[in-house]
């Protein structure tokens, strides 16, 4: 997967995400627990400072969980929240 090869170049210093413009997560609904897009986004992208952080753009066609309302709207809170969005 794209994301775990983004994420081992991240961890060997091979990019440096100041560097990136703009980071786009395909399926970004997976950006939770322990997912690589939930590590790029908390051990590189949140500790850096606002002005060296790249844009994000996240797109996914399954934000929630459609069995419960208050499920699927907590769960896209916390993607927003993990992928600084509003």
């Amino acid at each position: 997967c794209i994301d775990s090869i983004f994420l081992h170049a991240l961890q060997g210093d091979e990019i440096r995400l100041s560097d990136v413009d703009l980071l786009i997560f395909d399926e970004a609904h997976n950006a939770v627990g322990k997912s690589c897009y939930s590590k790029i986004m908390k051990w590189y992208y949140h500790p850096l400072p606002h002005e060296e952080r790249p844009h994000i753009v996240g797109m996914t066609a399954s934000p929630g969980d459609d069995r419960e309302y208050w499920s699927t709207e907590r769960r896209i809170l916390d993607l927003t929240e993990i992928l600084d969005s509003s």
